[in-house]
């Protein structure tokens, strides 16, 4: 058994107590200083990841909101559309009101024209039995 103020190492050689007290502290220092590292590199992958993940969401964002802006042009445009072949079709139909004032009727062609809630209408409507 060695004496207590001597310790075997790997290389065969004997340390002092004190030298072997210092070796210890340092291979703690050293274990410490590591696990900071790890811990550090750890911090730092979940920061980047952190990071991606915001970059992914915003990216994610701009793009629906480009789809949205796209079809809410769409839609725009196809109603556009749909308004225009409605007041062609207006224009080309026989009998039509646009008189070239704007889309107003003349005054003796509104006076013709009746209201299916105007009460004349309805008195009408129950003498000849429809």
């Amino acid at each position: 058994m060695p004496l207590p103020s001597q310790v075997k190492v790997k290389t065969g050689t004997f340390l002092s107590s004190s030298e072997e007290k210092r070796r210890q502290e340092r291979a703690a220092d050293d274990r410490k200083h590591e696990h900071s590292e790890q811990q550090h590199d750890l911090e730092e992958q979940e920061h980047d990841a952190a990071e991606a993940q915001r970059a992914r969401g915003e990216k994610a964002t701009r793009a629906a909101e480009e789809r949205q802006r796209t079809e809410d042009e769409k839609c725009r445009e196809a109603k556009e559309r749909k308004e225009q072949r409605e007041h062609d079709e207006d224009a080309r139909s026989p009998g039509a009101t646009d008189d070239g004032n704007g889309g107003q009727m003349n005054e003796d062609k509104a006076e013709d024209v009746m209201s299916l809630d105007d009460p004349a209408v309805e008195a009408e409507e129950q003498q000849y039995g429809e």
